[in-house]
């Protein structure tokens, strides 16, 4: 059964949850340099006496192949019983990664798409930003030859997870904004997205309201009380997504992130505004099943913003980016020829494209970028 901690000071609880399982040598994923201005340090040094850490944090954002594999080799060549990540969400993915390719004996990347059955080692996990959610889903991203690849497991959803907002008092400003706009992207896609149910929806409703109420006192006065509300909704909107999935925004974010070497949450938000106002306009216009509810759950969407037309939608999310010090020009981003929207159309990832609640073709997708 998975067990949840929220709270400062909660860190703590750590070395309880380390004597339960009673493992001795410890792979510590965990950022390269944040770790030591977070807090992270201080709690593992007080630990040291008891446990064998091996740390590995020699790795990109975008977490790649060959990355996890070392970290496969670096896991097995110290006997690891137990994985420990403390980080954010790329920190806590390469947890999962390297748990699920230590089945593994080959490397090769089919892998990163078997369904297999596996047998994982503990896994407690403490994020330091609030974005990911990655804490509370049962998959991680891993990109070869720039292409995003996503491995699940069910098994692969953390045994303990501790939220202790104190890791994230000392974010700077723009991570705290790519991070909390990763998290509330992640919520309004699974609010929408077509494998939303009322659980999931129940959690994306918490962490938009938790997220619109308090991002702005985190980015502005770095307020401990409004950043402690930004942990616990990440939290909820990585237990939203572990349910839903995400959708289109997030299926064209891989690409604009690795092209232009931009922040994953920046890369999700850049599109999102263009989508409350198209995926209403092709709901209008179109027939299908879903359509009702897709219109219904936009508007909901939209009183969040205090609106109720996608026009007015478009607007109060591009006010949102530039309160947070975020162009949402494309052009300016460097997204500004045909050349370049139709690489990012072409490599979109087509299994989160798939939960999307209105069909999307190149042409729509195209226009999100000339609109």
């Amino acid at each position: 059964m998975k067990k949840r901690l929220f709270g400062v000071d909660s860190r703590f609880s750590l070395e309880k949850y380390l004597k339960k399982f009673n493992k001795r040598n410890i792979l510590l994923v965990r950022s390269r340099n944040s770790f030591f201005t977070n807090g992270g340090s201080e709690l593992i040094e007080k630990l040291e006496d008891s446990y064998n850490f091996f740390h590995y944090f020699n790795f990109s954002n975008n977490i790649t192949l060959s990355e996890v594999k070392k970290g496969k080799g670096y896991l097995q060549k110290n006997n690891c019983e137990l994985i420990l990540s403390i980080g954010g969400g790329s920190v806590i993915d390469m947890g999962k990664s390297i748990n699920f390719l230590n089945n593994f004996n080959n490397n090769k990347i089919n892998l990163l798409t078997s369904r297999k059955k596996i047998s994982v080692l503990p896994n407690i996990v403490l994020p330091t930003t609030s974005g990911t959610g990655s804490e509370e889903t049962h998959f991680a991203t891993v990109y070869f030859r720039n292409k995003k690849y996503s491995i699940q497991n069910s098994l692969l959803n953390p045994q303990v997870v501790i939220i202790d907002p104190y890791f994230t008092f000392q974010v700077p400003k723009r991570i705290t904004a790519c991070t909390g706009l990763d998290a509330l992207c992640q919520s309004i896609e699974s609010y929408w997205s077509l494998n939303s149910n009322k659980i999931s929806k129940s959690f994306a409703l918490k962490s938009i309201k938790l997220i619109l109420d308090n991002i702005f006192s985190a980015f502005n006065s770095n307020n401990k009380k409004a950043r402690e509300k930004l942990a616990y909704a990440a939290n909820y909107s990585g237990r939203a997504i572990n349910i839903s999935k995400t959708t289109a925004p997030h299926a064209l974010s891989y690409a604009i992130s690795t092209k232009f070497k931009i922040e994953h949450g920046y890369a999700v938000a850049l599109t999102l505004g263009k989508f409350l106002k198209i995926n209403f306009h092709i709901a209008k216009k179109n027939n299908y099943p879903k359509k009702n509810e897709s219109l219904k759950n936009l508007r909901r969407i939209y009183s969040f913003f205090g609106v109720s037309k996608p026009e007015e939608a478009e607007k109060k999310w591009v006010e949102l980016l530039k309160k947070l010090n975020l162009e949402s020009d494309f052009k300016k981003i460097g997204i500004d020829n045909h050349k370049t929207i139709n690489y990012l159309v072409k490599n979109v990832n087509m299994e989160r494209l798939s939960n999307h609640p209105v069909k999307m073709n190149k042409a729509d997708l195209i226009k999100i970028f000339l609109d």
